[in-house]
């Protein structure tokens, strides 16, 4: 007898195939049809997360480095 985690997992296969063939027309391709878009978003989800962050590390330790401030203005000159 077959239990209720043994049809979850028959009903998932089945959809699975059902995708598959919807999309690559082939019921028995064993890929994911997202997969490869998916893995892209996240290395460029994860490649944006890593520059902001070094923009981020870069103005804090460029921020406490500065030169002495800047002169006041003269107020006899226009700029």
């Amino acid at each position: 007898m077959q239990t209720q985690k043994d049809h979850v997992e028959a009903y998932s296969f089945l959809i699975g195939r059902m995708t598959s063939a919807l999309v690559l027309g082939d019921p028995s391709h064993l890929d994911v049809p997202a997969r490869r878009a998916w893995i892209g978003l996240l290395v460029g989800l994860l490649l944006g997360l890593l520059i902001a962050v070094g923009f981020f590390i870069y103005g804090l330790i460029a921020h406490h480095t500065g030169s002495a401030p800047a002169p006041a203005p003269n107020p006899g000159h226009a700029i």
